[in-house]
């Protein structure tokens, strides 16, 4: 078992990222009791509420991010505004328990058993409450809504499943909380209700540990296919396998994870939909489009389900794939000033500010704060190094300059395991994508290595068939240096000729930040880093997919 550490961010783009979500996400959102997102919770509000939405989520979401950024950056403002949140909703919890948004007359309450197709997110709330409190070590209050989940939903009770949307995938989200509310108390009856509910999940046909049986078992086909909520449902099954060894969980997962990276996720590691009949939901394994779209809730889960598993199994592809999420995706999402995020990005397509109480909003902060405990890991004495990024720790300096990583010991000795990334060129730092470099390190002395980043193309064709007969091909080439995508500003569906064997010919390296696209006849085209392109402004065109003729 791999133990994360948190970090301070030092510089770059995730510094400034964590900045900005401080000051104008955490810092914003909850200001005292009067915050919207706090007096939803209140007694008067609660009971002139008959139906609702969502929007309790942002607290215990709220909760969960603030108290990692608090962590992180000690905050007195944030350690205060935390401590009087907790306040101000154990103080609107009702004697049974019960915190949700809705009066007591309300049908969309989770004891009322509302049945299949009824418009409740009561559940889903309630599981972010756990998740939030549990973050912020208050256990009553969580304990309480725990109670409460396990007297409403007996085995005899109507199962918990047939409330919520997209086919129970809604309300079986509270695995998670569940399992992790019975390793922080020791009380198993509520890891037992997460057993209970996933057979009868399973039982009703929603078959989210199918992978065991079918590994390559299309997700789009489970359920009603909503990523969101399915990514989440897999972090539940790892958090049961944690308390309660089921290697059949695990195992399913790990497959399920295997599809998902293998077929569909976009350039910057989001997991896309877009054609089905809910734009959050996984297409058809084997369909693309380069104007296939992801939500941040998505890329989100994505990583700290990805995450989670890389802590269970110490497999370094996956922190491959957190780099590129969260480097590209999540930071891709996120506006300059920290406020603003975006729903639904496109690799081919305009960034659109989504609105105030969008779920995406907190994700998106969620997701960044959580990116502090994924950059450095410690197996047993040895501490790995798995994402290059400017940060340090009270025993480590890492600084990222041009062509360079520095690695400082601050106190010592340090035993360092160094992730070889596959971006790196070949023979960087022994042979790239291999897993780790070994360094050990006394007290005060730094270690230098060459960060030589290759250039990639990532080819892709959509065709269009008729009675066996293609009627429409279009081909596309994304481009990445480092662990970064790189995008072209504006829209622009004219084709580039590349050469088909080689591609990156036709690439030369501007700056630090900037490529230039080469083709004879044209002036050369910039790229920029994905995350930056258009200068994160809302409205701007990004051209991730570029089009292309072959040569």
């Amino acid at each position: 078992m791999i133990e994360s550490l948190n970090v301070r961010w030092t510089d770059g783009p995730m510094a400034a990222a964590a900045q900005a979500n401080l000051d104008g996400r955490l810092l914003e959102f909850v200001e005292d009791e009067n915050s919207d997102v706090l007096q939803m919770f209140s007694p008067g509000r609660r009971a002139i509420s008959e139906s609702g939405d969502w929007y309790g989520e942002h607290a215990g979401k709220w909760l969960v991010a603030a108290s990692q950024a608090l962590a992180r950056t000690g905050d007195a403002r944030l350690k205060s505004r935390i401590e009087m949140a907790c306040e101000f909703l154990v103080s609107s919890q009702e004697d049974d328990g019960y915190l949700g948004t809705y009066s007591p007359s309300s049908l969309a309450r989770f004891t009322a058993h509302p049945g299949p197709g009824f418009r409740t997110w009561d559940l889903w709330n309630h599981a972010w409450l756990i998740l939030g409190f549990l973050a912020v070590n208050q256990l009553e209050p969580a304990r309480k809504i725990g109670d409460l989940l396990v007297q409403t939903f007996t085995p005899e009770a109507p199962a918990l499943i047939r409330q919520g949307n997209h086919k129970g995938l809604s309300s079986l989200v509270v695995l998670e909380p569940l399992a992790k509310l019975s390793a922080a108390t020791g009380d198993e009856r509520f890891l037992d209700l997460a057993f209970q509910t996933l057979a009868q999940a399973e039982a009703s046909g929603l078959n989210v540990a199918g992978w065991a049986e079918v590994p390559d078992l299309d997700p789009s086909t489970v359920g009603s296919g909503k990523i969101y909520q399915m990514l989440w449902v897999f972090r539940g099954m790892l958090a049961m396998h944690r308390c309660r060894p089921t290697p059949r969980l695990h195992l399913s997962v790990e497959r399920a994870w295997e599809v998902i990276r293998n077929h569909h996720l976009d350039p910057t590691g989001g997991p896309w939909g877009g054609i089905a009949a809910h734009k959050e939901v996984f297409n058809p394994s084997g369909f693309f489009s380069p104007r296939g779209l992801v939500e941040t809730c998505s890329s989100a889960t994505w990583l700290s389900l990805t995450h989670d598993l890389y802590v269970l199994d110490g497999d370094s592809r996956r922190v491959d794939e957190i780099e590129k999420t969260l480097l590209n995706s999540i930071l891709g999402a996120q506006s300059e000033n920290g406020r603003d995020w975006i729903y639904f990005s496109f690799p081919n397509g305009r960034r659109n500010h989504t609105y105030h109480w969008a779920c995406c909003k907190s994700s998106g902060a969620l997701a960044l704060e959580a990116a502090a405990e994924m950059v450095l890991s410690r197996r047993g004495e040895e501490l790995r190094v798995d994402l290059l990024l400017p940060c340090e720790t009270d025993d480590l300096l890492i600084e990222i300059g041009e062509g360079a990583a520095r690695f400082t010991a601050k106190a010592g000795p340090l035993h360092l395991e160094l992730r070889v990334p596959g971006w790196l060129e070949s023979g960087s730092w022994g042979e790239s994508g291999e897993g780790y470099a070994q360094v050990d390190l006394r007290a005060g002395e730094t270690v230098s290595l060459p960060l030589r980043e290759r250039v990639r193309v990532e080819k892709k064709t959509f065709t269009l068939d008729h009675h066996g007969q293609e009627i429409v091909r279009e081909d596309y080439v994304a481009v990445a240096k480092g662990p970064y995508v790189y995008a072209l500003e504006g829209r622009d569906d004219r084709s580039f000729r590349l050469p088909f064997l080689d591609p990156t010919q036709a690439l030369r390296v501007r700056d630090v930040t900037s490529l230039d696209l080469i083709e004879p006849g044209r002036p050369p085209q910039t790229l920029r880093r994905y995350f930056e392109a258009g200068d994160r402004r809302d409205g701007a065109y990004r051209t991730t997919w570029i089009p292309v003729e072959w040569q």
